[in-house]
């Protein structure tokens, strides 16, 4: 019987590992949506640099809930860049035991997966906003 933490499991080897449930749906969300708003933000600058004022504008205004939530892609990427390098550390670790990597592991998902919803949170209550704009 499978726990309801758990998502999906795969054979590594002759172990099978089980993946959390919270570890990939809003942080597929996160990087799919930062990958828009990060496009968007580089045709605005980009835009800037060229000095097309009218397509800067035109951009901007297209854009505008895009460009607003490009401050919190950065700090949740740099977040999860954080937990994936604690990540990899645990993984490379030689001496820590395999239950002790997983409960860690397990963690660092929790946290990422926090993360990414408190992202995905703040660009629904956006979009939310914008949407009861006249």
């Amino acid at each position: 019987m499978s726990s309801p933490a758990s998502a999906a499991s795969f054979v590594v080897g002759n172990f099978v590992e089980t993946l959390p449930a919270t570890s990939s749906r809003y942080v597929t969300q996160f990087y799919e949506s930062s990958k828009e708003i990060e496009q968007a933000y580089a045709d605005w600058r980009h835009a800037l640099a060229l000095g097309d004022r009218a397509r800067a504008k035109a951009l901007r205004e297209a854009g505008r809930g895009k460009l607003e939530m490009h401050g919190a892609v950065g700090e949740t990427t740099r977040r999860l860049t954080a937990l994936n390098k604690l990540e990899r550390r645990i993984e490379m670790d030689q001496e820590m035991s395999p239950e002790e990597k997983r409960r860690r592991l397990d963690m660092l998902d929790e946290m990422k997966h926090v993360a990414a919803k408190r992202h995905a949170d703040l660009l629904r209550s956006r979009e939310a906003g914008q949407r009861a704009r006249p």
